[in-house]
């Protein structure tokens, strides 16, 4: 009775404690009102009840967003419990003192890196001669932010051949249109910038740091929207000291002999080392599969480039890399898992190529050259390891790893031996590590937090079973002795779209729940590129994420999948010629067809984008 009686005791408490907690919640704001707008398209009225709500500087709209955050914040705060949850995610994520990233070298043993202190809003540029000088601060973005009243962030960063100047990208308010700057890495003077519409970067160097090529986003007139601006990028070769805005066009869609969508594709060019060569690379959206052009370097420059083909997306290829004339590329063609092919830049043939490194039981995921070789990351499962490919003899070894985990190259420079490390693994935080040789040293830049290595938590690499028999791998974290029992409370987590593989990586939040017996798993179904193209084609056409566009101009209609065209009108009667409300809907028809009145179905839109038409 006594034990009877306690747990009514604790059922009433607890029952008291959640109606408190209802008690308290506020009632929730009036909802927004009505103001219908009518259109008629192709004969059907579509009325839109909440039009106005496009005017984001509307005052009725501004209030009514303000009482849904100051609502949703008065809810959330209420949960019980969560302010002391939230308090221990706070401790683990503070504990490190701080956090790097992006780590670059360069000759005469200088690095350059982000860095974020524990408690700092953002990443700090910095730069150090060795590993046991003194750390310098070249870019500040909280500065930066205490001047101006706005939020600062740090792009991206790109240091000179020698190290003498970086180019970085910076965006204020918010925003992620970022500013070009160059400052002097032994001064800190500003030596460029700001320069606009510098997003994508792209910035690579000559190797006398006399200037550099960036991509460049186009100015926007008067009559274009604000995604407008992602058209037609070029890439632009700027000279240290010379007017930037008078900088020649490079590469982009209108350069001859070059094939590239003035829409959906990127250009990015850089020396080739070693060559007379500039190379052009050229990307095709979400497409993994790039295209590539070589110009002699001294044409290129002054904006006359005559630019040859070496690689065609047909070809397959994700990724190059080079020594001298000799042209390297990461391929899948006839090859699920990748394998590492050679041909040469004056007379490329991907059909012949010499196969460096064949295709094997795990999936080959990227590749960099460095002085002593080519240095490959092989995936199996969630976990990478990391092979050297000895350029001379073709021979390759593979090179111990301290902890099984995933892996991040950096501090790739082909005139220095070995390459950096960010290795990392669900339960121990990520070191920078050097490689020399066989060996792989910690080089102690990251600094270490309290709760980096948990020795009471562990994680598992497994093989579950799918509803059609297929095995998914799954990775397991929990906490040390918890049985895996089915009885445990879990987040189940999984990402299956564009080849994209959910590798092992730390996070302190994620211990505030397993230390309470939490469980948490990652699967990487098909769709994702766990076990290589095959397992990333495996999630089939219907639900796979797909590009579907319209190309609306006045002479004709199009309808696009993936790139393909599946539909197209040509009849100028029925193209509209007045601007029109873009309505979403699970089914196209140009002709009298209509899905079966049985067929259902469920529509995931995962981003929308509206370019003008310019002519």
């Amino acid at each position: 009775m006594r034990r009877l009686s306690l747990a009514v005791l604790c059922s009433i408490a607890t029952a008291a404690a959640v109606a408190l907690a209802l008690a308290a919640t506020p009632a929730p704001p009036p909802e927004a009102t009505p103001k219908p707008v009518t259109e008629t398209f192709f004969g059907t009225p579509v009325a839109d009840p909440y039009r106005y709500f496009e005017d984001v500087k509307n005052p009725t709209v501004a209030a009514w967003m303000r009482s849904q955050a100051d609502y949703a914040r008065t809810v959330l705060d209420a949960i019980p419990g969560r302010a002391p949850l939230l308090a221990r995610i706070k401790r683990f994520a503070e504990a490190a003192p701080a956090h790097l990233n992006d780590v670059r070298r360069r000759p005469n043993d200088l690095y350059f890196y982000l860095k974020r202190a524990s408690g700092d809003e953002q990443y700090k540029l910095c730069f150090r001669r060795g590993m046991a000088s003194g750390e310098k601060i070249l870019v500040d973005p909280q500065a930066l932010a205490k001047a101006t009243g706005k939020p600062h962030a740090i792009n991206w960063f790109e240091p000179s051949a020698s190290g003498r100047y970086v180019a970085y990208g910076m965006s204020a308010g918010g925003a992620e249109d970022a500013d070009l700057y160059v400052v002097d890495s032994a001064t800190g003077r500003r030596v460029l910038g700001p320069v606009t519409r510098a997003d994508y970067g792209g910035v690579s160097w000559l190797g006398d740091d006399s200037g550099f090529f960036f991509t460049r986003l186009q100015p926007l007139a008067a009559e274009m929207t604000a995604v407008d601006k992602f058209q037609k990028p070029r890439a632009l070769f700027v000279r240290l000291g010379r007017d930037v805005e008078a900088a020649p066009s490079v590469l982009a869609f209108d350069s001859p002999g070059v094939t590239m969508s003035p829409v959906d594709d990127v250009p990015l060019v850089y020396p080739v080392p070693e060559t007379r060569y500039v190379a052009g690379v050229i990307a095709h959206g979400t497409d993994r599969e790039i295209a590539l052009y070589v110009a002699p370097a001294a044409d290129a420059i002054d904006g006359h480039g005559q630019w040859r083909k070496v690689v065609d997306p047909s070809d397959e290829i994700t990724a190059v890399d080079s020594a001298g004339e000799r042209l390297f590329a990461l391929s899948h063609k006839n090859a699920a898992r990748f394998r590492i092919l050679e041909t040469t830049l004056a007379q490329p043939d991907w059909e012949h190529a010499r196969v460096l490194l064949e295709q094997g039981a795990g999936v080959l995921t990227g590749f960099a050259r460095a002085a002593d070789g080519l240095f490959v990351t092989r995936r199996d499962g969630a976990v990478s390891h990391l092979l050297r490919l000895d350029l001379k003899t073709g021979s390759s070894s593979e090179i111990s790893l301290p902890l099984a985990g995933s892996i991040e190259l950096n501090g790739i420079d082909h005139r220095l031996p070995g390459v950096l490390l960010a290795l990392q693994s669900w339960t121990r935080a990520a070191q920078i590590y050097r490689v020399a040789g066989s060996s792989v040293i910690n080089t102690r830049l990251q600094p270490r937090g309290r709760f980096d290595e948990m020795p009471d938590f562990v994680s598992s690499e497994v093989l579950v079973k799918s509803h059609d028999g297929a095995l998914v791998p799954l990775s397991i974290i929990h906490r040390r002795g918890v049985k895996l029992d089915g009885n445990n409370p879990t987040i189940l987590y999984g990402y299956a779209s564009y080849g994209f593989t959910e590798e092992p990586f730390f996070s302190p939040s994620r211990l505030a729940w397993l230390e309470r017996g939490g469980i948490f798993a990652v699967a990487n179904p098909r769709g994702s590129g766990a076990f290589g193209q095959d397992w990333y084609k495996a999630a089939g056409t219907v639900n796979a994420w797909h590009t579907a566009t319209i190309e609306w101009t006045p002479a004709s209609v199009r309808f696009l999948l993936d790139d393909a065209v599946v539909g197209i009108s040509s009849d100028t009667s029925k193209i509209p010629n007045t601007p029109m409300h873009w309505v979403l809907q699970t089914e196209t028809a140009i002709t009298n067809r209509a899905p079966a009145t049985n067929v259902s179905g469920h529509l995931l839109i995962d981003w929308v984008a509206a370019y003008g038409y310019n002519g």
